[in-house]
């Protein structure tokens, strides 16, 4: 009998051991950075990395006119943290893209145009930016990538566009999750939303979209309208 016990006993704890391994595996701390929040900060670091990711016109919502606004689109990247879990690296990144907003046919505005290049503070225009924050795992020779959530804005310093009709739409879809996304409607011109816990990491190594996506209605008095899109995706 007392043989019996012992042993059942000693069979008992080492698969629990071993499952509490497993479900918490042991972390270390590789490398860590504070973030850059500052949007002058981020909007020159931007400039430097990138020149101009894009250019292009948005189109006039009114069939009268038809010019659009002049917008230039710049993106920045910073790694926060990089730790192993056990034999799994995982890295921490916030990635920020900005578009700055101007309307080539105002004198006034094409007048300081130059603004736009030096200075985020001092641009004239509507100014439009976000920040993705996501997790990068490498396991097993793949890379897996899941939204943790997002913030941004718009920014106007020509008191003569207003915005409104603001939409977000942000998530992920991929191998093997699927599609993950929704929407909201801020209604300020700043905004942070955290993806739902329950969205599941996506594969980096193949087919897969993983950001997100703000518009917003901009009109000057009651000549014009125009909608300005910004996407910030991986």
């Amino acid at each position: 009998m007392y043989l019996f016990s012992l042993i059942v006993v000693f069979g008992l704890t080492i698969p629990v051991s071993a499952q509490e391994d497993v479900e918490h595996p042991k972390e270390k701390v590789i490398h860590e950075a504070k973030e850059i929040k500052d949007l002058n900060v981020l909007f020159a670091k931007a400039k430097r990395e990138t020149n101009v990711l894009q250019k292009y016109k948005v189109e006039n919502n009114s069939s009268k006119e038809n010019n659009g606004l002049e917008v230039k689109e710049y993106k920045t990247s910073q790694v926060l943290e990089v730790k192993l879990v056990g034999d799994t690296q995982v890295e921490e990144i916030a990635e920020t893209t900005f578009t700055i907003v101007n309307d080539p046919q105002e004198v006034s505005i094409a007048s300081t145009g130059s603004k736009y290049e030096e200075s985020w503070d001092d641009s004239i225009g509507v100014k439009a930016y976000s920040t993705i924050y996501f997790t990068k795992t490498t396991s097993g020779g793949i890379e897996y990538g899941k939204l943790t959530s997002i913030s941004g804005g718009w920014s106007r310093s020509d008191t003569t566009i207003s915005l409104s009709g603001r939409k977000v739409t942000f998530g992920q879809s991929g191998w093997p999750a699927g599609s993950q996304t929704k929407t909201v409607y801020p209604t300020g011109n700043t905004w942070n939303y955290t993806a739902p816990s329950t969205w599941d990491a996506v594969s980096l190594d193949a087919d897969y979209t993983l950001g997100a996506t703000s518009t917003v209605t901009l009109t000057r008095g009651t000549r014009s309208s125009w909608t300005l899109k910004l996407s910030n995706n991986l």
